[in-house]
């Protein structure tokens, strides 16, 4: 059975994150939101490492240079609050690699 990285999360469901965001985007936000807004930005370091490092192996030997980045907790809430129908669950750049 294979495992999806969301269901590894520490801080709940999907439906939580997306409520969490709720909150912050109708500032509402509790220290329990923020708590759960921090732990999925976490929850991405892991996929976002390995994919770095094959993309990285990948381009063994090419100049290539391969960066990473983390969405700063601002950007997100700032995203939020431009996008109003947007869930956070399906943020879909919390991570990411070039």
């Amino acid at each position: 059975m294979k495992v999806k990285f969301y269901e590894l999360f520490s801080g709940g469901s999907k439906s939580r994150v997306n409520k969490a965001g709720v909150n912050v985007r109708n500032n509402t936000a509790t220290p329990e939101d923020l708590h759960v807004i921090d732990d999925w930005r976490s929850a991405h370091r892991a996929v976002l490492n390995t994919f770095q490092a094959s993309l990285r192996n990948r381009t063994r030997g090419i100049n290539i240079v391969v960066a990473q980045r983390h969405k700063r907790k601002s950007t997100i809430i700032d995203k939020l609050d431009r996008f109003p129908d947007m869930q956070l669950a399906r943020m879909d750049d919390v991570a990411g690699s070039a």
